[in-house]
């Protein structure tokens, strides 16, 4: 091939290559022919809330897995220093409870005249597991004098019942002015909810629905024991439960149903 076949065949390969070349001029052309958000900054999106966090129609589920324990918490020490626990919370949780082990041993005496049996359950608790019951709770509540109304599906449970249902008959024959000081007598009783995923909901400003709840709930005096063993209970007395609940008292054929059905019917209605 001739020098001159040479440097024809090596301009039309630069000629074909002509457009994809890093040149002054390219790079003018592709700068220019960007769209107008090509130097948009990128934008991080922002992670969605964990819904336990957040309040749901007044509710508040503290987003850690003891649900219980820190409700209590922010009841005996508000929100804004369950709000600034930082990045030890384990161990911060785990000296909490500790504590307060020693303020049962220390309350021995007082707490089993508020009828608290086998408090070592809630010692155990405490010092070993990952989450606290409802008794533990109660004991706790207990020490620190905090009121509170536990409320599941069917149930409403009071440490103050007496006085509750004293003001819940006499709301309706008191004028308006009168029902706001009834109020006042709530506020310092808090609301707890059980909901349908077994976590533990504060319901914000709940007191003023506590009259509410006492007529469509069904009332227990004994978190651990919401219904007496099956002994204590006649046929008629189930079947009167039933009716309550709006439940039937004969299965699909037509047939009464037995003491024994109506009495486990019951209690997993009433179980917490």
């Amino acid at each position: 091939m001739s020098h001159t076949a040479i440097i024809t065949q090596t301009n039309e390969f630069l000629n074909s290559i002509q457009n994809h070349m890093l040149s002054p001029k390219n790079m003018m052309n592709i700068a220019n022919n960007q769209k107008p958000n090509f130097y948009k900054p990128r934008v991080v999106e922002k992670k969605k809330a964990n819904i336990s966090n957040l309040v749901r129609q007044k509710m508040f589920i503290p987003g850690k897995k003891d649900t219980l324990f820190w409700i209590f918490y922010i009841l005996k020490n508000g929100f804004d220093k369950y709000n600034l626990i930082g990045s030890n919370e384990y161990v911060y949780e785990k000296e909490v409870k500790v504590s307060y082990i020693d303020k049962i041993r220390e309350n021995k005496k007082q707490l089993r005249q508020s009828n608290f049996n086998k408090l070592s359950v809630c010692e155990n608790e405490l010092i070993n597991e990952e989450i606290i019951t409802l008794k533990t709770f109660q004991v706790l509540c207990s020490l620190e004098k905090i009121q509170f109304c536990f409320i599941n599906s069917n149930i409403i449970y009071s440490d103050a019942f007496a006085e509750l249902e004293i003001e819940s008959e006499l709301a309706p024959e008191i004028g308006t002015e009168l029902d706001v000081n009834v109020n006042d007598k709530y506020k310092n009783v808090n609301v707890i909810h059980k909901t349908n995923s077994n976590h533990y909901a504060l319901e914000i400003d709940g007191y003023t629905m506590i009259g509410n709840y006492i007529k469509t709930k069904y009332k227990i005096d004994n978190l651990e024991k919401p219904i007496k063993s099956i002994g204590n209970y006649k046929v008629d007395e189930l079947k009167q439960f039933m009716k309550y609940f709006k439940l039937p008292v004969v299965d699909d054929n037509g047939k009464s149903l037995t003491k024994p059905k109506l009495y486990d019917t019951i209690f997993n209605l009433l179980c917490v």
